[in-house]
């Protein structure tokens, strides 16, 4: 067994190696090989092993060489770097330490947010590494340019896109109150979850259920802060919440 992990974290420094390599068709098939790890190989399990999470995620230069290519990539390579920084956080605490800790992270998801592909992705990515990490939360909250592009995601991107946004600012709110009152700050943030919070009118085809679903999660992450209430009971988001309270039963009680 001791062998076997040698040898995945040497061929993931391999791997490392060429995922910043100039050579496009290089890196690109340096994150197809790296995924193959992810989703442990021959087995054919679609998500990893915590044991794999923690060997890989343990490998520095793999963490550098991911960040770089979300900073620097072509539109795939962010991509594929998207996908593969996913499968490593996915539930893992340490990675989500470890990979927040490493240098221009954060700049290569702005950078992931700004590009089609991997936008949707890199809001994922913003919601893992703020969930139950508090020093993540204060690297995005001294990212504003991040809050502000998860804003205009939210208002004017394609549903899906809107939904991950959401999700992010979401998890950024839960955890840190500070974070809390920057996306309150943010011009059009609030706007913006609330419009998501609205129900659909008839043949509206640009919002899904789940959308919705994650605004009011949204607001009601934001409403744990007090500091933050005032901000809250406004006309339009109380107006925006009150025909969805109406379908739980009508009521003002309840969390979760």
């Amino acid at each position: 067994m001791a062998t076997a992990n040698r040898g995945l974290a040497d061929l993931a420094r391999e791997i490392a190696v060429s995922l910043v390599s100039r050579d496009e068709a290089l890196a690109h098939q340096a994150a197809e090989e790296l995924m193959g790890l992810l989703v442990n190989g021959d087995d054919g399990e679609s998500a990893p092993s915590n044991a794999r999470q923690t060997e890989l995620g343990g490998v520095p230069e793999l963490r550098r060489a991911l960040s770089h290519m979300l900073q620097k990539g072509s539109d795939q390579g962010r991509y594929y770097g998207c996908v593969a920084l996913s499968y490593l956080l996915h539930g893992h605490t340490d990675n989500i330490r470890l990979f927040g800790n490493t240098p221009g992270i954060f700049q290569g998801v702005y950078a992931s947010l700004d590009r089609p592909p991997s936008r949707g992705l890199a809001c994922g990515l913003l919601s893992q590494l703020a969930f139950g990490d508090r020093e993540n939360c204060g690297r995005i909250g001294a990212s504003p340019e991040i809050l502000e592009r998860l804003a205009s995601i939210m208002q004017d991107e394609e549903p899906g896109d809107q939904q991950a946004a959401t999700c992010a600012l979401s998890n950024c709110a839960a955890n840190s109150l500070e974070l809390a009152l920057k996306i309150v700050a943010v011009p059009g943030a609030l706007e913006g979850i609330t419009r998501l919070c609205e129900l659909p009118r008839a043949g509206d085809t640009v919002r899904d259920a789940r959308t919705g679903v994650s605004a009011v999660g949204c607001i009601d992450n934001l409403s744990v802060h007090e500091e933050v209430r005032p901000y809250l009971q406004k006309g339009r988001v109380l107006a925006a919440l009150r025909p969805i309270m109406g379908l739980r039963g009508g009521g003002g009680g309840g969390g979760g």
